[in-house]
C-alpha cells in the first residue's frame, strides 16, 4: 500500500472519530437522551443536526399487531439515532432481507426523524407524512437538505404500511386505521417533545404527498385529533375524499387477503383474525400483493383492501365519510390549507398500467391503444365513470389528434400521466 493510500485512510479514520465524538446529544424530557449526527443544506451548506431513528411507540408486534400503538417507554442510556431507522415492512425492502432476518423485530419500525439547525431555537415545525399508496415509503427517503435552507424544523414520521397498518375486520381485534393512530401518536410526541430540539409546538404544519396528503386530509375530519396538534396543512396530490384512500369493503377484503395467506376463511371470524395475527410478516405482504393485483386488474385501485382507511368501526378514527362531511358544510378544524398536484405525480401509476398491459401483449397493439386504452386506464386508475363523458373530455384535453392516431403507447404517456391524476 502506498504512503498516499495510508495517509488517506488515516485522515478518513480521524474524520470518523471526530464525527462520532462531536455527535450532538439532546435530552428529551420524560424519555431519555439521544445522540444524533450532522448533515448540511443543499445550497448554502448550513449545518443541520439530524436525529434519524427516534422511537415514539413500542414495537407493534404480537397482540399489538393491527392495533393502536402504545407510547414508547423511557430509557436510561443514550440512544444512538445517528443512522436511519428500520423501514416499516413493505414489498421491495422486507422481501429482500435474508430469511433469518425476517423476524417479528422487522415490525418494530415506529420512529421519527428530527432535523434542526439549532436545538435552542423556537423554529416553526413541519411534520411530513410520506406517500406510497399506504403500503410503501420510509422517512429516510425525505431528507432535509432543501427545506432547511429556511429556518424551520422538519419531522419525518414512519407509520405502519399495508395490511399491518390498515387491515380491518371492524372488530376490536383488528379495528383498522392502526397507521392513522400511529400518525396521531407521532403528532402528540411532537407536541410533548419538539421544544427539546428547537421547535415551537404551537406552530406546526402537517404536510404530505399522495397517500401522505390523504392521511393529512383525514386528520381534519377525525374526532381523535385535538385542534392543538397543528394549525396548517399542505396537501400535495392527494386527499381523504379520493376513492383509493378508503377501503370500501374492509371485512370482505380482509377475508380475501387471509385466504391468499392460507388462512381458513370458512371458520369463524375470530379464528381468521387469530390466523392473521400469527402470520409471518412476509406471507402477509405477499397475500396483500396477490389481492391487490387481482383487484387492480378486474375492479381498479379503488377496490383494493388492506391499504386504505376505514370509516366507522371501533377504531374511532373516522366516524363519517369525509366527502359527506364536506358536502354537509360541517367544519371540524379551523386550519389554514394549501393544496395542489405535483407535476407528473401520476407517473408511478403508469408503470403499473404498463406492466399489466405488457403481460397481456397489449402495449404495442396500436388498435387497442387507439380505441380502448383510455377507458382501460380509467378503470385501472379507479375512476368510476361509465357514460363515456370523461373519456371524451380526456381525448380532447390531454391528447393530440396525432398521438391518438399513432396508436403508440409512448406518444400517449404524457396524457395518461395527467389522466391518472384525476384519481386524486
Amino acid at each position: 500500500m502506498s504512503f498516499g493510500s495510508v495517509l488517506r485512510l488515516a485522515v478518513f479514520a480521524v474524520l470518523c472519530l471526530a464525527t462520532a465524538s462531536n455527535a450532538i446529544t439532546v435530552r428529551i424530557q420524560g424519555l431519555g437522551s439521544v445522540a444524533g449526527s450532522e448533515t448540511v443544506t443543499a445550497r448554502t451548506e448550513q449545518l443541520v443536526y439530524q436525529f434519524l431513528n427516534i422511537p415514539y411507540a413500542e414495537a407493534p408486534i404480537g397482540t399489538r399487531r393491527f392495533r393502536a400503538p402504545v407510547p414508547i417507554a423511557s430509557w436510561s442510556d443514550v440512544k444512538d439515532v445517528s443512522e436511519p431507522g428500520r423501514p416499516c415492512p413493505q414489498p421491495g425492502i422486507t422481501d429482500q432481507l435474508n430469511p433469518g432476518d425476517i423476524t417479528p423485530a422487522v415490525e418494530d419500525c415506529l420512529s421519527l426523524s428530527v432535523y434542526t439547525k439549532n436545538v435552542t431555537a423556537k423554529y416553526p415545525v413541519m411534520v411530513y407524512i410520506h406517500g406510497g399508496s399506504f403500503y410503501l415509503g420510509r422517512a429516510a427517503d425525505h431528507p432535509p437538505n432543501y427545506l432547511l435552507e429556511r429556518d424551520v424544523l422538519l419531522v419525518a414520521i414512519q407509520y405502519r404500511l399495508g395490511a399491518l397498518g390498515f387491515l380491518s375486520t371492524m372488530s376490536n381485534t383488528i379495528p383498522g386505521n392502526a397507521a392513522m393512530h400511529d400518525i396521531i401518536l407521532a403528532l402528540k410526541w411532537v407536541q410533548d417533545h419538539i421544544a427539546d430540539f428547537g421547535g415551537d409546538p404551537q406552530r406546526v404544519t402537517v404536510f404530505g404527498q399522495s397517500a401522505g396528503a390523504a392521511a393529512t386530509s383525514a386528520l381534519l375530519y377525525s374526532p381523535l385529533v385535538p385542534p392543538s396538534y397543528f394549525s396548517q396543512v399542505i396537501l400535495q396530490s392527494g386527499g381523504s375524499t379520493s376513492a383509493w384512500a378508503v377501503d370500501p369493503n374492509p371485512i370482505e377484503n380482509a377475508k380475501e387477503i387471509a385466504k391468499y395467506a392460507g388462512c381458513d376463511v370458512v371458520r369463524p371470524l375470530e379464528d381468521v383474525e387469530r390466523c392473521l395475527q400469527e402470520l409471518p410478516v412476509l406471507i402477509l405482504l405477499k397475500a396483500l400483493d396477490m389481492h391487490s393485483q387481482e383487484r387492480m386488474m378486474n375492479q381498479g385501485v379503488n377496490n383494493i383492501g388492506g391499504c386504505g382507511m376505514v370509516i366507522g368501526g371501533p377504531s374511532g378514527f373516522l366516524t363519517e365519510d369525509p366527502f359527506n362531511v364536506m358536502r354537509s358544510g360541517q367544519v371540524r378544524k379551523d386550519v389554514r390549507m394549501m393544496a395542489g398536484a405535483t407535476k407528473h405525480d401520476g407517473s408511478f401509476m403508469l408503470t403499473g398500467l404498463y406492466d399489466m398491459l405488457a403481460s397481456m401483449d397489449l402495449v404495442n397493439n396500436s388498435q387497442f391503444n387507439q380505441y380502448d386504452l383510455i377507458d382501460t386506464a380509467n378503470r385501472i386508475f379507479g375512476i368510476d365513470e361509465h357514460s363515456g363523458t370523461l373519456a371524451g373530455y380526456e381525448i380532447e384535453a390531454l391528447f393530440t389528434e396525432q398521438d391518438l392516431k399513432s396508436g403508440n403507447f409512448s406518444h400517449l404517456m404524457a396524457g395518461l400521466i395527467d389522466a391518472s391524476l384525476r384519481r386524486l
